[in-house]
C-alpha cells in the first residue's frame, strides 16, 4: 500500500486523501481529531488494486462542520494501517497549527 499527502493542506472546504492498492484489498480509512477521537469513517469496504482517492468535507459523521485544528488519518489495509497527522482545517481568520508526516506504521 502507498499512500500520497492530502492537498490541499490546510484546506478550509475540502481536502483529498490518495492511495494506491497493488491489489484487491479489504480497505479501511477513518479520521480522527487530535483527541483521537473518531469524527468520521470514509471506506469500510474491500477494494480493487489501484490508485484511489477520496474527498473529506471537513464534516463530521453527523455532518457537522468540524472547528480548525489537526486531524489524522488512518489508512487500515488487510489488517496493516498507516496513520498521518497532514490534515489541517483552517477557519476564516487563518489559523493553522502544522505537523507533517507519517506518526505510525506497522508493518
Amino acid at each position: 500500500m502507498k499512500f500520497s499527502r492530502n492537498y490541499p493542506n490546510p484546506f478550509v472546504d475540502s481536502t483529498t486523501i490518495e492511495y494506491s492498492l497493488p491489489n484487491t484489498s479489504k480497505v479501511g480509512l477513518d479520521i480522527l481529531n487530535a483527541k483521537g477521537e473518531l469524527v468520521y469513517r470514509m471506506v469500510t469496504h474491500t477494494q480493487t488494486a489501484g490508485t484511489k482517492s477520496l474527498v473529506w468535507n471537513g464534516k463530521n459523521i453527523l455532518g457537522e462542520k468540524l472547528p480548525s485544528g489537526r486531524y489524522f488519518y488512518i489508512i487500515k489495509v488487510d489488517g496493516l494501517y498507516e496513520i498521518s497527522s497532514e490534515m489541517m482545517i483552517e477557519n476564516e481568520v487563518n489559523e493553522t497549527v502544522m505537523l507533517r508526516g507519517v506518526v505510525a506504521r506497522n508493518a
